[in-house]
């Protein structure tokens, strides 16, 4: 187990090495202690090399070398707010066991699933199990307790899903902490500028309710959807991380939505794909930062296009978007599923949300004393709490889903309008090769369309 930066405890252990023989960088400070390095100096960092279709894909140990490849993948966050990063073989047989123990557990009947406990608070957090019942996704979100123990606790018949999923959760949370303080140190600030906010690397929580706010989501999508579906927005309603956006793809897309597209609460997201049965999308900026529409190709199918099972998606979240004053954008995605690919299997995915404790106060100007407000790095805030900008975030995407619906809505109505408008026209033209026409029905705005 490898403390990140602004660790402030004791180490559980039980977290796999996310360091490998990479050096830390100098600066770090771990529990208070400077870091002392045995091993030589690292060669320099490779470039990052494309995994499939010539996508970049940045080495792990690279990226945490704090060289040149912090720099490359920071600067990669900071144009598309999206990264894919290459897991070393160390962490492959957890990632493969976390998975496998996951397709084991959606494969219980559904009473077996249920007993786990439904979607329910604990504390300021969530956990539980939990189905959308429009299209079948199902969703199990697991925390670790300040005991060790996983919540909720698996079923007898998947107990060995306890073991890799707590072993996972670990290693992300400390993962997410060395990426957060890459990302800061690239922007010039001290590392712990972001990972202050996070529970302990160590995973262990020391708030009165007892659970780390970070979750992993292990989540399964139904192996086929009906075409007629429309998408779904249980689990934005059921968890405030997900909210619809407003950017709409055309009613014949949007028949295979699964998870409409969101940005998700957290610092960064780090995402275990599954390639075997791609579905995630990322939403695809212009140069000058507009979202494309998906007429102009707008969204990234980075799933079809990894090479393995081992490769880790890190995207940005609400609160490092906003507080970098959108240096590093929230990355837009969504959930799809082709309604006529009846042979793909379901798609297991485990993402992990780093989230920040709720009642952990934000006063960035300590970060950077003296500096102006229009020449810092960093959003201005002062004795606010994590608690109440999530709640601002939650405000804002609800309001987004209410447009989003009302814009699905006016599309639907202008593509029966027009249906309407071509059908008149056929029967106009009808009568004029066969009798005379009595003249159009419709408004003249109408045959327009």
């Amino acid at each position: 187990m490898v403390p990140g930066p602004g660790h402030h405890g004791g180490g559980r252990g039980g977290a796999a090495d996310v360091r490998g023989d990479v050096e830390e960088p100098q600066g770090l400070r771990q529990g208070g202690d400077q870091v002392h390095v045995s091993a030589p100096p690292p060669a320099p960092p490779a470039p990052a090399r494309p995994c499939a279709r010539g996508r970049r894909c940045h080495a792990l140990d690279d990226v945490l070398s704090g060289s040149d490849g912090a720099r490359g993948f920071c600067a990669e966050l900071a144009a598309r707010g999206y990264a894919l990063v290459e897991l070393p073989p160390r962490l492959h047989a957890l990632v493969d066991d976390a998975r496998a123990a996951s397709a084991d557990f959606f494969r219980l009947g559904a009473l077996e699933k249920q007993s786990v406990g439904g979607f329910a608070r604990i504390g300021a957090a969530y956990a539980g199990y939990r189905q959308d019942a429009r299209t079948g996704g199902e969703f199990l979100e697991l925390r670790i307790a300040r005991t060790g123990a996983l919540v909720p606790a698996p079923p007898a018949a998947v107990a060995h899903l306890d073991a890799p999923a707590r072993e996972l959760s670990r290693t992300l949370l400390a993962l997410a902490h060395r990426l957060l303080a890459a990302m800061a140190e690239q922007l010039g600030l001290r590392p712990e500028v972001f990972t202050e906010l996070l529970d302990a690397p160590d995973g262990e929580a020391d708030a009165p309710d007892g659970v780390v706010h970070s979750v992993l989501r292990v989540c399964c999508y139904p192996a086929a959807t009906p075409p007629s579906l429309p998408p779904s927005s249980d689990a934005a309603i059921a968890d405030e991380s997900a909210r619809a956006g407003t950017f709409l793809a055309s009613s014949a897309e949007t028949a295979r939505v699964l998870f409409d597209e969101h940005t998700d609460s957290s610092m960064v997201t780090l995402s275990l794909l599954d390639p075997a049965s791609p579905g995630l999308q990322l939403r695809v900026h212009a140069r000058d930062g507009t979202p494309l529409g998906a007429c102009d190709g707008g969204w990234d199918a980075v799933e079809a296009s990894v090479p393995h099972a081992h490769c880790l998606l890190v995207h940005v979240g609400d609160f490092v978007a906003a507080l970098t004053k959108g240096h590093y954008p929230a990355a837009r995605h969504r959930v799809v599923r082709e309604p006529c690919d009846a042979h793909a299997p379901a798609r297991v995915s485990l993402p992990f949300l780093a989230r920040p404790r709720p009642e952990r106060q934000l006063d960035t100007r300590a970060h950077e004393p003296g500096v102006r407000e229009a020449d810092a790095k960093l959003l201005a805030l002062s004795q606010v709490t994590c608690s109440e900008l999530r709640r601002l975030f939650d405000a804002f995407g609800r309001r987004q889903h209410v447009l989003a619906l009302e814009q699905r809505e006016q599309q639907r109505r202008d593509g029966a309008r027009r249906q309407r408008a071509a059908a008149f026209r056929l029967e106009v033209l009808a009568r004029r090769l066969g009798a005379p026409c009595e003249g159009p029905a419709l408004s003249d705005s109408e045959l327009s369309g």
